[in-house]
């Protein structure tokens, strides 16, 4: 249960969990899936647990000296050029300290806006744009 917490906290939270937040979470579902005797009654009420909470819902931009800079870094290009949450090769880049010189920025950002997925967001952008300036 607990390799389930953190692998899906890293997603919402887009950074990994606090071991404070790991054990708050795992005990939550550890005593839900006891309770209903089930596994998925314990990772259902962890799911909705993270989507209620301000860090699934708000991003939180802590500055440089924080040990997430990576990971804000990944959030602000994901939702910026992809209008989403950060995949699983920005969260790998973050694990790996390479989103925080301007030069890793640069590469990672251009390589984000050769991808089709940057199309598909700037296309819908530009259409919603052009569309409402027509009328």
């Amino acid at each position: 249960m607990g390799a389930f917490v953190r692998a899906f906290g890293k997603k919402a939270f887009r950074r990994p969990l606090t071991e404070k937040e790991a054990t708050r979470y795992t005990e939550l579902a550890l005593t839900t899936s006891t309770e209903h005797q089930e596994f998925l009654s314990g990772a259902q009420i962890v799911v909705e647990a993270m989507l209620q909470s301000p860090h699934f819902l708000m991003r939180f931009e802590y500055g440089p000296a924080r040990r997430t800079e990576s990971y804000e870094n990944a959030a602000k290009l994901s939702f910026f050029l992809w209008d989403t949450i950060p995949n699983e090769w920005l969260l790998g880049l973050a694990d790996k300290n390479e989103l925080q010189t301007s030069e890793q920025i640069e590469a990672a950002a251009k390589k984000m806006l050769d991808a089709p997925k940057r199309r598909a967001r700037w296309t819908s952008f530009w259409a919603s744009g052009c569309a409402s300036t027509a009328r």
